[in-house]
């Protein structure tokens, strides 16, 4: 088996009819944690590299949600690698207890709402309901504020 992930992206993503764009995070997210690894073979990799692989991407400024993703990437390969004995039980164990990074959250906090977008809101507003121009904004400064906040979209 020359190239493990191409060779499970084959076999993974046509079983699992995965998307296009997700085939291609997954492989460019593999791709990138190989050579991290280089010049030892992927399949020669610890769990001590994929924390370090961890931390160069939030290092290099990505958010660790996005960080948290990648790793959720790079996790069905080494459950399929096991699957097919390329590593032992023992180390697939210590790659699943990689965690995601500091501030990792499974819900991101959407970024907070710019000043044209909240004005667009409001020239919206007023079309729709033309009756509340007269100090009737209690319920549209109440969507706005939540905007600022970045609570809701």
């Amino acid at each position: 088996m020359n190239d493990p992930i191409a060779t499970f992206c084959g076999e993974y993503h046509a079983y699992h009819g995965i998307s296009p764009a997700r085939r291609t995070l997954q492989t460019r997210v593999l791709r990138e944690f190989e050579a991290s690894v280089a010049p030892r073979p992927l399949l020669e990799a610890t769990a001590a590299d994929l924390r370090a692989f961890a931390a160069a991407l939030v290092g290099g400024g990505l958010h660790p949600n996005t960080v948290r993703k990648d790793l959720n990437a790079v996790r069905p390969f080494l459950t399929w690698a096991w699957e097919r004995k390329l590593i032992d039980a023992e180390r697939l164990l210590e790659f699943r207890a990689v965690k995601p990074p500091r501030g990792a959250s499974r819900q991101g906090k959407p970024k907070p709402y710019k000043r044209d977008q909240i004005d667009r809101f409001w020239r919206e507003f007023d079309a729709a309901y033309p009756w509340a121009r007269d100090g009737g904004h209690e319920r549209g400064q109440m969507f706005v504020s939540r905007w600022e906040r970045g609570l809701s979209r």
